[in-house]
C-alpha cells in the first residue's frame, strides 16, 4: 500500500473521531435548538426566517463542516495541481470562505445569545471528563471544544478525500 494511501486512511478516521466528538459536543452546546427554542423564529435577515433548529443544523453546523472539508482538499489542491487546473483553487478557496464565514456567524449569534447574554463575561460551563469534572467558561468550551474539533474533522476529510484522488506520490 502506498503512503499517500496510508496517510489518506490516518487522515479519515482522525476526522471521524473528530466528528463524533463535534456531533456529541453540538448536542451539548446547542441543547436549546434541540428542545425547548427549536421552532422559535430565527432570523437569519430580516426577510428570511427559518426555525431554530433548521438553522442550528443547517446555517451553522453543516456550512462550518463543509467549510473544513473544502479547506481540507484545498490544501491538498495548493501541493497537487499543476498549470491550468489550478483556477479551481479559487472555488474551493470562495467555497471555504463562505461557508466558515456563514457558519461561524450564526453559531456565535445563536448560540451567544443563551450562554453569556450580558456580553461582559462568559458563563461557566461544567466539562464532565470520566474521571474529573471541571469548569472552562462558555466561548473557550465553544471555540475549542467544539468549533476547533468539527472544522478539524471536515478537514481531515476534504484532505484524505483529495489526497486520495490525487495522482501525486507521497
Amino acid at each position: 500500500m502506498q503512503r499517500k494511501n496510508v496517510f489518506a486512511i490516518v487522515l479519515l478516521v482522525l476526522g471521524a473521531v473528530l466528528l463524533f466528538f463535534s456531533v456529541h459536543s453540538a448536542f451539548y452546546v446547542g441543547a436549546p435548538w434541540f428542545n425547548e427554542r427549536a421552532n422559535e423564529a430565527w432570523h437569519m435577515n430580516n426577510y428570511f426566517v427559518v426555525p431554530g433548529l433548521v438553522a442550528f443544523i443547517g446555517f451553522a453546523f453543516v456550512p462550518w463542516l463543509f467549510g473544513g472539508v473544502f479547506m481540507g482538499a484545498f490544501v491538498v489542491a495548493v501541493f497537487c495541481l499543476k498549470g491550468k487546473k489550478r483556477k479551481w483553487l479559487i472555488v474551493l478557496g470562495l467555497a471555504m470562505a463562505g461557508l466558515i464565514a456563514l457558519g461561524f456567524n450564526t453559531f456565535d449569534f445563536m448560540l451567544g445569545c443563551f450562554y453569556w447574554t450580558n456580553m461582559a463575561e462568559p458563563a461557566p460551563v461544567l466539562v464532565d471528563l470520566v474521571f474529573c469534572a471541571f469548569y472552562v467558561n462558555a466561548w473557550d468550551f465553544y471555540f475549542f471544544g467544539f468549533l476547533m474539533p468539527l472544522l478539524a474533522g471536515g478537514f481531515c476529510f476534504g484532505a484524505s478525500a483529495a489526497l486520495a484522488f490525487s495522482k501525486v506520490k507521497i
